[in-house]
């Protein structure tokens, strides 16, 4: 048994694993958030409260604790309501209200500590973003405590204006810090999967006694580096082309440009050229060979496909089992592995008939 595993984990191909499909499939999931922001409040200047009341929820039913216990959280029905935003249901029951904020203006603040000393959201868990967060609690206008979502305003920005919403204070610069933020979450993810994946061979290599307990350590250092590095250059890059498109097609008032670049299409194509790059540089340095680097287009091309069918059936399969609160959630799962499953039956393909 322990032959097999180790066989299935080599023609897993660790050089390439997670390096663009962690990313990737992460920024499916957020255009999939961006999508059911719209269809929640439409196109409305304020849309990044929407993202935001959408992210928390997803991360509320991903807590482990939360799965334990039994717990699912919910958007409530009515957008306009002065109720809470999110509710946490057990067996039927609420156990839990949020009223989540995303405004770092001075006038905001005020205005959400008036409406505390009015009695509003007493009932309800105060949440808001790492900034506003921070804000609230430098301006201090109300006993009531808010806690942190743990998200960006930044990223609920960014995911708005890849909707095609000028969110308050987004910026160019605030996009791409937060694409670096993506980035740096990305690499994480890709790097820990590379070196759990390169010990367990290394490991096992040691202990058939083909390499050294030496040669098995720099063997997980030098393989994990080199996937972080290539991780995050193609992960930034394709990020920076998105936003690069975006600030392209506001330029030129290009309103179909805008939609192509901010969707799951848009990403897709971005993370499929940033990868490409990659590759390009490597044939030209001499790193591959031709054939090395058409085998590598035909699994950039499979697992770019693999993305966008995992995440349209993870989004079918999400709603199925969770209507709404699934959705999204499904559909980053679902890119990650038909991206994942793309790239794999692709080489094995290559690897039976050339």
């Amino acid at each position: 048994m322990e032959d097999i595993i180790m066989a299935m984990l080599k023609d897993a191909s660790t050089k390439d694993f997670g390096q663009t499909e962690v990313g990737k499939s992460r920024e499916l999931y957020l255009d999939t958030v961006a999508q059911e922001a719209l269809e929640r409040s439409g196109k409305c200047p304020h849309l990044k409260g929407t993202v935001l009341e959408i992210l928390y929820r997803d991360k509320l039913n991903m807590d482990i604790g939360n799965r334990l216990a039994g717990n699912t959280t919910r958007l409530t029905k009515n957008t306009k309501s002065i109720g809470p935003d999110l509710v946490t249901l057990n067996d039927g029951k609420v156990v839990g209200r949020y009223q989540l904020k995303d405004s770092t203006s001075s006038g905001g603040i005020s205005q959400l500590g008036k409406r505390l000393k009015n009695g509003q959201y007493r009932m309800d868990t105060l949440a808001g973003t790492v900034e506003t967060k921070a804000k609230y609690d430098s301006v201090n206008p109300s006993t009531k405590l808010m806690q942190s979502t743990g998200i960006s305003s930044e990223t609920t920005a960014r995911v708005a204006d890849n909707a095609g919403v000028n969110a308050p204070g987004n910026s160019l610069a605030a996009n791409l810090r937060d694409a670096g933020r993506q980035t740096v979450n990305a690499v994480g993810i890709a790097t820990a999967a590379t070196a759990i994946i390169v010990a367990a061979q290394s490991a096992y290599a040691w202990r058939k006694g083909s390499i050294t307990g030496a040669d098995a350590l720099k063997n997980v250092a030098t393989t994990t580096a080199r996937s972080s590095a290539t991780t995050g250059v193609q992960n930034g890059t394709a990020l920076a082309l998105k936003e690069g498109g975006k600030m392209i097609a506001k330029k030129t008032g290009s309103e179909s440009l805008r939609r192509v670049v901010g969707s799951a299409s848009g990403t897709a194509v971005v993370f499929s050229l940033a990868e490409q790059a990659v590759n390009t540089v490597q044939l030209v340095r001499g790193k591959i060979n031709k054939a090395e680097y058409g085998s590598k287009t035909l699994q950039n091309a499979g697992g770019t496909g693999g993305a966008l069918a995992g995440m349209k059936c993870g989004a079918i399969i999400g709603t199925a089992i969770a209507p709404g609160v699934g959705t999204a959630i499904g559909s980053g799962v679902g890119a990650l592995v038909g991206g994942l499953g793309g790239r794999f039956g692709v080489k094995k393909l290559l690897k039976r008939f050339c």
